[in-house]
C-alpha cells in the first residue's frame, strides 16, 4: 500500500513539473489565463522588492492582519515583548492630546504657539498619512502650508549670505520690524558682557545665572526671558513686547506668566508676588527698579554698569 501510495505521488509530481515546464501545451487554460499563471509562476529577477503574491512581504516583520484602514496601527510581528511595550508606548504618546507650553502638567505640554491639532493622530488618521480636503467644507486639519519670499535680486542673495537674518522690502510694515528692531536692540547691548542686577549675575557666554552665591539652572526660554527683563533697565515691558523677544512672535499672556513664576521660583522669590521680578498689573514686568551694585553681594539697587532711569 506505502508501495502504491509512494509511486503515485512520484508520477503526479512528475506530471506537474512536466507540465510547467510545458511550452503552453497545457489544454485546460486559455491563452490569456496561461500568460497569467506564467507570469506569477515565473522566477522573480528583482530582489530588491517583494515578490509579487510572496505571503511573508516583510519577512519576519510581515503583520498578518485584515489588510483594512487600521492596518499603519499595528507593529511589527516579529517584536520583542520589550520592543512592543516600546511600540505601545509611544503608541499613546501619538494618540495623546497635547495642551501648549508651559502649563500646570509639564507631563503633556508639548504644544507649540501654533499648531493645527492637540494631537498627532488627529492629523496622521489611522497612524497614516494625512488627507487633502476633498471640498470647502472638508477638514484641513492634516494640512500645513508655510510660505516664503525668495530673495529678488542679487543684492538680497549677497545680503542673506553674508549672514543676514532677514530682508524687510519696502513698503515697511511695522509687525515685520518691530520683532527684528527689538532683536537688534538686544544684541547691541553687549550680549557677551555679564549682565547684573543686585544678586542677580548672569554669564551669556557660559549660560550660568547665580543669585547670590547660589547657582540657579533655567531653561533655554527662562534664560532669555530674565536676559531681557535685565537688559530694560527696570522699564516695564509688556507681555506682548517679551514674547516677540524672546519667542519671536506674540502669544497669550499665560505662556509668558508661567515663565515668570517658573522664573522667580527657581531664583527663590515669590512666584506670585516677587520683589526680584515685579508685576506691573495690566502692563507687564520689570526688573525691581530698587536693584543696584554689581555683583553676589552687592546691597540691593539699580542695575549695575548703566546710568538710572528717571521715574515718573
Amino acid at each position: 500500500m506505502h508501495k502504491r501510495l509512494t509511486v503515485f505521488l512520484v508520477i503526479t509530481l512528475i506530471a506537474g513539473l512536466a507540465v510547467a515546464s510545458d511550452g503552453g501545451t497545457r489544454s485546460d487554460l486559455t491563452p490569456k489565463d496561461l500568460q497569467r499563471v506564467r507570469s506569477v509562476t515565473a522566477p522573480t529577477t528583482d530582489f530588491a522588492r517583494p515578490e509579487n503574491f510572496e505571503q511573508l512581504s516583510a519577512g519576519a516583520a510581515t503583520v498578518k492582519k485584515r489588510v483594512n484602514r487600521d492596518i499603519f496601527s499595528f507593529s511589527s510581528a516579529n517584536l520583542s515583548f520589550a520592543q512592543e511595550e516600546t511600540f505601545k508606548l509611544g503608541n499613546g504618546l501619538f494618540t495623546k492630546l497635547w495642551v501648549s507650553a508651559p502649563a500646570s502638567t509639564e507631563a503633556s505640554d508639548g504644544l507649540g504657539p501654533l499648531f493645527n491639532a492637540r494631537g498627532c493622530q488627529n492629523c496622521h488618521l489611522k497612524d497614516g498619512r494625512g488627507h487633502t480636503p476633498a471640498g470647502p467644507d472638508d477638514d484641513a486639519a492634516s494640512m500645513f502650508l508655510r510660505l516664503s519670499i525668495p530673495p529678488r535680486d542679487d543684492a538680497d542673495r549677497a545680503a542673506l549670505a553674508a549672514g543676514a537674518t532677514a530682508i524687510i522690502a519696502r513698503p515697511y510694515n511695522l509687525e515685520a520690524i518691530l520683532p527684528i528692531g527689538l532683536g537688534a536692540a538686544a544684541a547691541a547691548a553687549a550680549p557677551d558682557a555679564p549682565l547684573v542686577a543686585g544678586p542677580i549675575l548672569v554669564d551669556s557666554l557660559r549660560h550660568e545665572v547665580r543669585v547670590g552665591r547660589r547657582e540657579v539652572v533655567l531653561s533655554p526660554k527662562e534664560f532669555e526671558l530674565l536676559c531681557y527683563l535685565i537688559r530694560q533697565q527696570g522699564r516695564v515691558a509688556s507681555t506682548d513686547e517679551i514674547a516677540t523677544a524672546v519667542w519671536g512672535h506674540t502669544t497669550d499672556t499665560n505662556t509668558v506668566a508661567v515663565h515668570v513664576k517658573r522664573l522667580r521660583s527657581k531664583m527663590g522669590d515669590d512666584p506670585e508676588h516677587g520683589q526680584l521680578i515685579r508685576t506691573v498689573r495690566g502692563v507687564g514686568y520689570r526688573i525691581s527698579p530698587s536693584l543696584r551694585g554689581g555683583g553676589p553681594d552687592s546691597a540691593p539697587g539699580m542695575l549695575a554698569g548703566r546710568p538710572p532711569l528717571p521715574r515718573y
